[in-house]
């Protein structure tokens, strides 16, 4: 089984169109506290939201990933991105290559302008992902997000 999973940062509150994008490609969707509002919580991708608890779905799905995308989520992706110490780590941010990111993560300005995306959903499809998704809802099900009333 493969276990790719994108998390989505604040980053990406003006661009409604990288959101819809990414949450159609059938790989699990997660979102920074700051984000949380980006993706509703009954979309086919989303399986919650990186919370400093040790029991939410987020961090127990970081915890088994093998690859991260980060997409817009600054800081708060390099946070969630300690969860998945042996995931590869691939970020999208406008400044990623003047940041101070580790020498081992993948860097692009542009999450449109790489095939990274595109091969993963391939990859994704074709290795299994579709149980993977299915778990992450599972695990998402089991330890819901924090306190509905936070979520505006």
């Amino acid at each position: 089984m493969y276990k790719p999973v994108i998390l989505i940062g604040d980053g990406c509150r003006y661009d409604p169109a990288i959101i819809e994008y990414l949450c159609s490609l059938s790989i699990p969707v997660l979102t920074t506290l700051a984000a949380r509002d980006l993706v509703a919580d009954d979309n086919p991708a989303y399986c919650g939201r990186v919370e400093p608890s040790e029991e939410c779905a987020a961090n127990i799905i970081l915890e088994k990933a093998e690859v991260l995308f980060m997409v817009g989520a600054g800081q708060d992706g390099e946070h969630a991105a300690r969860n998945t110490p042996n995931a590869l780590k691939i970020v999208y941010e406008d400044d990623a290559e003047s940041s101070n990111y580790p020498k081992d993560w993948v860097l692009s300005n542009n999450p449109y302008s790489t095939g990274y995306l595109m091969d993963l959903r391939t990859t994704a499809i074709n290795k299994g992902s579709r149980e993977w998704l299915d778990w992450c809802k599972d695990q998402s099900a089991r330890h819901p997000d924090g306190d509905e009333k936070s979520r505006d």
